[in-house]
């Protein structure tokens, strides 16, 4: 028996074979995280020709699942995977952030992650994402949950994050600026030094012969 390729059927087995494509105008707040919005852009774009996760995508989005899973069997939650959902008045129509927070429990929304390195800090798109949880459910604290090595073994390590408007602004501003250039058709440039998500969407297009 192949370990491997049965880890791959159970997950075409819950997720199906195909990638969920985006649709202008519903966001999920995992799609918006990253510095560069050239690189969500690229996301969005190349999604609608790509049709399957390689493997090793598969693999890795397995390893946060199971997880998710141990973490989440527990009845001490008062919700697990609680669907979060915001209309947001653009500039180009209504616009829809969507996410589902992996647990909360009394006051606090819990942001699970999977990680080679537990960081000496939580990271900014974390917090940004589990602010934005926290503001949709009405919470007042966060906590982002790292699973990963410390450096010298496997350790779990939990961050309080506070309620911030910012990063919560920070989140629906980017929000609003690639609705903005879906619906006009735009193209974003990379702001990164080495321009790479550019050369990535350029690569991409000469692959696919777009």
């Amino acid at each position: 028996m192949q370990i491997k390729q049965l880890l791959l059927d159970e997950y075409n087995k819950r997720y199906g074979s195909e990638i969920r494509k985006y649709k202008v105008g519903e966001y999920h707040v995992s799609s918006l995280l990253g510095s560069c919005l050239k690189a969500t852009w690229n996301h969005f774009q190349m999604k609608k020709l790509t049709k399957e996760h390689i493997d090793s995508t598969k693999l890795i989005f397995f390893k946060g699942i199971l997880f998710h899973e141990m973490v989440q069997k527990s009845k001490a939650w008062d919700g697990v995977e609680v669907e979060c959902v915001k209309k947001i008045k653009t500039s180009h129509g209504i616009a829809t952030l969507l996410g589902h927070a992996d647990g909360v429990k009394d006051d606090a929304v819990f942001e699970l992650k999977t990680c080679a390195y537990i960081p000496r800090r939580p990271k900014f798109d974390h917090i940004c994402q589990v602010n934005a949880y926290m503001h949709m459910l009405g919470k007042p604290r966060g906590v982002i949950v790292y699973a990963g090595s410390n450096g010298e073994q496997f350790d779990i390590k939990e961050y309080q994050v506070v309620q911030s408007d910012w990063h919560y602004q920070h989140l629906i501003n980017r929000l609003m600026t690639l609705h903005a250039i879906l619906k006009t058709g735009g193209e974003p440039i990379c702001s990164c030094r080495n321009r790479q998500h550019d050369i990535e969407w350029l690569t991409y297009k000469e692959l696919h012969k777009l």
